[in-house]
């Protein structure tokens, strides 16, 4: 019997480090040196040359505090080991009974072993089937809030939050099993991924919408970013499974430069994506919202 607090309960944190824009790697001997630097239970972690993934276990109140708290545990063993300093562009954060029946499902030997210590070299498929958005490969929601908050609190330069709705996208259509909607995601993901900067982010949040976080400089326009997302998103006619051309709404907020928050930035951004969808859609729409305007 232990004295932990039954409040605190056990959860997974699964974090995935790349940067495929720069052309760094990283082997072994970095990834010992990252597991063993770490503050308090040595992680599980699993390598290919651009990317890792780290496994830990943290008590924690809920969700939203495990990942808070294993992200900052990985930022302090990043800085202590000196492993290359990647972006997180994936979190997830479940229960030890989840994970065990996900790694089993996916057919990984020794699921039962999901709490010891290991460093293991594997091959790109299965880290994105461990940790990665099945279909696009973006950072999940959390994550991107994750970024949104780190942009808010660093205060260098204004930024901007973009919601990105597909409509009508098929009634029928599964997000994860339909081949026809998972292709016209990965589409999307693409023209939305390749038309940002390096730090700029992109990120799936819902099952057909997407989010972007980007700053802006001395003579950023929002409205011009959000009139060629909309542009981009339609650039080859894309169709949902069902054969109907896909109506694109965009959304568009910006830091104030004060006590902005992460999730109200997003929700007013969404928002925003809501308005332009009301009015026609294939169009955006700027926070707050002003009848008849952008």
């Amino acid at each position: 019997m232990t004295c932990e607090d039954p409040e605190r309960a056990a959860w997974i944190v699964l974090l995935e480090a790349a940067d495929e824009r720069s052309g760094s790697v990283i082997d072994r001997a970095a990834l010992d040196r990252l597991a063993a630097a770490w503050a308090e239970v040595t992680p599980t972690a699993l390598y290919s040359p651009d990317r890792y993934a780290v496994q830990v276990e943290v008590r924690a109140a809920g969700p939203t505090e495990a990942l808070a708290t294993a992200i900052g545990s990985w930022e302090k063993a990043v800085e202590a080991s000196g492993a290359p300093r990647w972006n997180v562009v994936r979190a997830e954060v479940i229960t030890p009974e989840e994970l065990e029946a996900e790694l089993r499902a996916a057919d990984v030997a020794g699921a039962g072993q999901a709490h010891r210590a290991l460093v293991d070299p594997v091959g790109d498929d299965l880290l994105r089937r461990a940790l990665h958005d099945r279909v696009t490969g973006l950072p999940d929601r959390e994550i991107f809030l994750h970024f949104v908050g780190r942009a808010l609190a660093a205060c260098t330069k204004p930024h901007v939050v973009v919601s990105v709705g597909l409509e009508p996208f098929g009634q029928g259509a599964t997000y994860g099993t339909d081949g026809v909607a998972d292709e016209l995601l990965r589409q999307v993901a693409g023209r939305l991924s390749g038309g940002v900067r390096n730090g700029d982010v992109v990120a799936r949040v819902g099952p057909a919408r997407f989010a972007l976080l980007a700053a802006l400089g001395p003579n950023g326009d929002p409205d011009r970013l959000g009139r060629r997302l909309v542009g981009s998103v339609l650039s080859g006619c894309p169709y949902d499974p069902d054969g109907r051309a896909v109506v694109v709404s965009v959304g568009v907020a910006t830091t104030s430069g004060g006590d902005d928050d992460a999730d109200e930035l997003l929700v007013m951004a969404e928002t925003a994506m809501d308005a332009a969808r009301d009015a026609g859609g294939n169009c955006h729409r700027r926070f707050p919202v002003r009848p008849g305007g952008v």
